[in-house]
């Protein structure tokens, strides 16, 4: 793609470079031929004009071909992709208010998807409970538009004081702010199993749960 507006750039630059060249070379023709004596002023107006077509259209081929009007997919290198997520997350109950922490690991392996590990806390106050969560974390979104839209999803399991599975998925925006670096916010939906004790009979159960989250993140 970079190639073939590349070559219709170099086409019509070429093209107006030689109806520019004729139109210059007739000017001094009639410059030359003239017998009329021409001021300083119109001189100098001349040579602006000439030096400004030598000049300008360079300056407007390079940009034109520049790598960040036109990225060469080829380009592009995989790289470590560090995420720090911090949010509240609620089911609008008191049971299950809490605070969530992640710390996750990743591969930048395409311009729009990485692949990576994390690690989170999740701490519930009312009535205190405290997850481990370890998961897989696939993410899609842009790293080289701004803002941009993300999508996750985390898959794992949790363990603390309760042991299950655990599933995330979040979407939000990305802001850039460095090359690299990325400003996180977003909403998402969190479901995590737990052994639910039978005070009675003793025995107990597996559970789940599900809470609604707002996130904000830092990406690096």
């Amino acid at each position: 793609m970079k190639k073939l507006v590349f070559s219709l750039l170099l086409a019509i630059i070429c093209i107006s470079s030689f109806s520019q060249d004729q139109a210059i070379s007739q000017t001094v023709a009639m410059f030359n031929s003239d017998n009329v004596t021409r001021s300083n002023e119109e001189l100098q107006l001349f040579a602006l004009a000439e030096n400004q077509t030598n000049t300008i259209i360079p300056e407007v081929f390079a940009y034109y071909t520049s790598d960040e009007l036109l990225p060469d997919s080829g380009s592009f290198t995989s790289h470590y992709r560090g995420i720090i997520e911090l949010g509240y997350q609620t089911h609008f109950t008191q049971e299950t208010n809490g605070i969530k922490f992640n710390f996750i690991n990743s591969v930048q392996l395409a311009p729009v998807f990485s692949l990576g590990f994390g690690l989170g806390l999740r701490t519930q106050y009312i009535y205190p409970r405290t997850l481990i969560p370890i998961f897989v974390d696939l993410r899609l979104g842009s790293t080289s538009m701004n803002p941009a839209m993300y999508l996750a999803l985390d898959l794992g399991l949790c363990s603390g004081s309760t042991n299950g599975l655990f599933m995330s998925i979040s979407t939000g925006v990305r802001h850039k702010i460095f090359a690299r670096n990325a400003i996180l916010v977003g909403v998402g939906y969190e479901i995590t199993q737990y052994q639910k004790q039978d005070h009675f009979t003793g025995s107990s159960s597996l559970r789940s749960t599900g809470v609604f989250e707002l996130n904000l993140g830092f990406d690096f």
